[in-house]
């Protein structure tokens, strides 16, 4: 059909040629050059295959009037049908487009071509800058003149040099209302009758209309609406957001819908009617015909009619797929396009946006999951759980395998897994605002966002705010072990519901530190915990007695529980910061509250840094003020720090990137970076102080130590598992013992809790102990077997590593990824590098199951 269709059109235009030709042969006033050459070009036009075969592909495609930029990256835009061809003239799914600092100067915007030029018509959102004012990142749609075979892929190219000129965009509010879409609920439980949030009412009563895009390819909106009974009156406490995307076709025509409800009870601020859990069921309508109706859960995980909705939590009308619905309504097209995108994962890791993973792990397949209003997807639902899992990490297993591999698949499991979290109670919004609640005063005002409430406290406490009756919910939230799990999502499809959730899971992040400004980090050493003097809050932290107080500091600072509390509150917190609009399309200043928090953080670190002993700083601590150190926990502090920098480009944040860096590489030019991957390193003297310099910083070591009183001699044996048992020790190695070892060597007159003890008159597998570097053995009064310790030790070979490659926890793997990101990004670690490539090698990590730790030591 096609071929006949081009040879209809070639032998028409023959014709007209001819036409044309003896006409002019017939002509009887002889033409002027002038109009004998426009002729010729006419004809020549006429008769040119070229043309013809443009025309028939792309009838009004027009090539770029403007000179092509620099291409910078691909978008693949893959047909998801094997049978049908997708037509020309359709508009993309939304995307995200990250860019490297520089890429895209300040005062230039994105072009998107095909390969021979064309123009696609974009439509853009969510700009947001590097410090330089290059752009960093925008979410985006393209109305794409071309067609794509079926089960075919078409390459877009995203060039530099676009005009920065206002969009302005074809589609207006009235082009939503023909479709008459709303979310119905029929109450079970805390909820009498039927509950309706219509878009429509939405847009008539202009309450809650947020314009977030308009441009050639369609309008993008955030609409908020009351669920109204009946009788037209509000509950008060049940909300609806809509998020509506309006297409444009060719001709400036409306195509039709993309549409996404979220259903929430977000109020910190409104006590009646009470906030509680409220079940019912909800379906998803335009006009009377039901489109879908939800499946979700109550109290168990089997889905069903019924949904229970905690206070602060919500979910979305979305499909199983996790994606938005399409709705022709009064427009042109009766189907959406059946299109996918993948994106330049190499453009990915230059832009720094996320790590520089290795693009060449193995990945395993994906899960099948489905999206259903207040399910798990693959989330752990005990957040508090211990061990290594997959939602545990600078970002998830599941979004990891999804950047790396980019199939449907994976695709899924990214975004229901973002949808899922939704579910957290963490939505915690003012009625009077509509926003999420600051509660850091660093500056007396932010805009759009009211009063800050220093007062108030969310999570669980939820204090200050409306506390619900009963507080529970199927999710036990627990900010030590809380996935990201929106950021990756917004980061790929650029959809501003991951956004939302992003941004209201980092002021949650602030609001749930314990209220006050009391606390003081002192400075003075020695000392035994950080603290100084009372406990007054962790929100804010002041630096030494009678010092400077930096408020929401705790972001970064509160460690107390474990620095993986810091590194994902302040990973949250960062990630929102980085991809919030230059300009808010709602008026509120969020990413100025953000970036004051993290600023003052960023801050608090450099002050402290500035007091604490040389030795410090050089060794590059971090704050533990109880306890022993964590060194799988310093990593996921390194793999925060360095994304922190990364994103956000600041060089606050590279500076306490750079001061972890130190403790890889510290400890690596002195002993086997073996003695760090373990489950712990102590952080206290024999006096029970912090320690201050790297050689207190000894690593937990599981294996059997046999005293013997005959020769005061020690032999070194396998732990219970028969790991870690054919070591040798050197003269100078470093011993401290504590906890129920203690309780074995209670008469060794010299034993005390971390003392610490030097190996001499190293033989084999069996060596001594004394209290100074090469100074005299001490005497051992009887023989006892203890089954770990604490150890320095300069070469652990042939054993691998304190934690044995079996650990059901990763620590090497860790380790040595967050070590190869410092790297990445210009910090000298190179020592402690090359000692955890060797352990890696040995150790035959499989990083087909743990992917989101292999990164490479460069993103070139």
């Amino acid at each position: 059909m096609f071929m006949d269709s081009l040879d209809l059109a070639l032998a028409c235009s023959a014709a007209i040629g001819v036409g044309l030709l003896l006409v002019l042969a017939k002509s009887q006033r002889p033409p002027s050059a002038r109009a004998v050459h426009g002729r010729r070009r006419l004809l020549a036009w006429l008769l040119l295959p070229g043309w013809l075969t443009r025309a028939v592909a792309a009838p009004s495609s027009s090539k770029a009037t403007q000179p092509a930029g620099k291409r910078l990256c691909v978008v693949r835009l893959h047909n998801t049908h094997a049978e049908r061809r997708q037509g020309a003239h359709f508009v993309t799914p939304m995307f995200g487009q990250a860019f490297r600092q520089g890429d895209m100067p300040a005062g230039e915007r994105p072009r998107f071509t095909l390969a021979d030029g064309t123009d696609c018509p974009a439509t853009l959102w969510g700009i947001t800058s590097w410090p330089d004012g290059s752009m960093k990142f925008c979410g985006a749609i393209a109305r794409v003149p071309a067609s794509v075979a079926a089960g075919a892929a078409l390459e877009l190219e995203v060039r530099a040099g676009g005009s920065a000129e206002r969009q302005i965009g074809k589609r207006t509010t009235t082009d939503l209302q023909s479709a008459e879409l709303s979310v119905v609920l029929e109450g079970l439980v805390a909820l009498e009758g039927t509950w309706t949030a219509a878009l429509n009412d939405g847009i008539h009563s202009r309450a809650n209309i947020v314009q977030l895009a308009a441009g050639p390819a369609g309008t993008l909106w955030r609409i908020g609406s009351e669920f109204r009974n009946r009788a037209g009156k509000a509950h008060g406490q049940l909300y609806c957001w809509h998020y509506v995307l309006a297409l444009t076709g060719a001709n400036d025509e409306f195509a039709g819908l993309r549409y996404l409800a979220r259903v929430a009870q977000p109020w910190t601020d409104v006590e009646q009617p009470k906030a509680e859990h409220r079940e019912f069921s909800a379906s998803l309508r335009a006009g009377a015909q039901v489109l879908r109706k939800l499946q979700g859960h109550t109290t168990t995980e089997t889905p069903g009619d019924a949904i229970r909705l905690p206070h602060y939590a919500s979910f979305f009308s979305a499909g199983q797929d996790g994606r938005w619905d399409y709705v022709q309504g009064s427009g042109t097209s009766s189907a959406d396009a059946h299109v996918r995108v993948t994106l330049d994962g190499d453009n990915l890791r230059r832009s720094g946006l996320v790590p520089p993973y290795d693009p060449e792990v193995p990945i395993n397949a994906a899960e099948r999951i489905d999206y259903n209003p207040m399910g798990k997807g693959s989330i752990n639902r005990a957040m508090g759980t211990t061990g290594e899992r997959g939602d545990i990490g600078l970002l998830p297993e599941w979004n990891v395998r999804h950047l790396l591999k980019q199939s449907e698949d994976h695709e899924r499991v990214a975004r229901v897994n973002g949808l899922s979290a939704a579910g957290f109670r963490l939505t915690f919004r003012k009625r009077a605002t509509l926003q999420p609640v600051p509660c850091v005063d660093i500056r007396a005002t932010y805009q759009g966002l009211g009063d800050a409430e220093p007062t108030w406290r969310g999570y669980i406490y939820m204090s200050g705010m409306v506390k619900p009756t009963p507080n529970e919910s199927l999710w036990r939230e627990d900010t030590a072990h809380r996935p990201g799990c929106t950021y990756w999502p917004y980061l790929f499809t650029g959809e501003p519901q991951y956004l939302d959730l992003l941004t209201e899971h980092a002021f949650a992040h602030v609001l749930e530190l314990n209220q006050g400004n009391g606390t003081v980090w002192g400075t003075t050493f020695p000392r035994q915990q950080l603290l100084e003097g009372a406990w007054g809050g962790e929100r804010g932290i002041r630096v030494g007695a009678g010092g400077k107080l930096y408020k929401g500091s705790g972001v970064l600072l509160y460690g107390i529980g474990g620095q993986r509390m810091a590194a994902w509150r302040s990973r949250d917190v960062a990630q929102a910061a980085a991809l919030a609009p230059d300009v808010a399309p709602d008026g509120a200043a969020v990413r100025q509250y953000l970036n004051d928090v993290l600023g003052s953080s960023y801050a608090a670190f450099k002050d402290y840094m500035s007091h604490v002993p040389a030795s410090f700083r050089e060794a590059g601590l971090f704050m533990q003020d109880k306890g022993n150190g964590l060194p799988w926990q310093i990593a996921y502090m390194s793999w925060s720090v360095c994304h922190q920098a990364d994103i956000l480009g600041t060089a606050d944040a590279a500076y306490v990137r750079g001061h972890l860096s130190r403790f890889w590489n510290g400890f690596a030019r002195q002993a086997d970076m073996a003695c760090l991957v373990a489950m712990a390193c102590s952080y206290r003297d024999e006096a029970g102080n912090l320690v201050d310099n790297m050689n207190g910083v000894l690593g937990s070591l599981r294996c059997n130590l046999n005293f013997d009183a005959a020769t005061s001699r020690i032999t070194i044996a396998p732990a219970k598992d028969k790991t870690n048992g054919a070591w040798s020790a050197h003269d100078g190695d470093r011993f401290s013992f504590a906890g129920k070892p203690m309780d074995l060597l209670k008469s060794f007159p010299e034993m005390s809790p971390y003392r610490l003890f030097f190996a001499v008159k190293c033989e084999g597998q069996t060596f001594q102990l004394a209290l100074k570097p090469n100074g005299p053995p001490i005497r051992f009064p009887e023989s006892v077997v203890i089954t770990d310790c604490f150890a320095q030790l300069k070469d652990f070979r042939p054993d691998l590593a304190f934690s044995p490659p079996n650990s059901p926890s990763g620590y090497s793997a860790n380790i040595r990824g967050a070590v190869a990101y410092h790297l990445a990004c210009g910090d000298n670690v190179t020592d402690a590098m090359d000692q955890l490539d060797r352990i890696i090698k040995s150790q035959r990590i499989n990083f087909k199951d743990r992917p989101k730790y292999l990164t490479l030591a460069s993103r070139a």
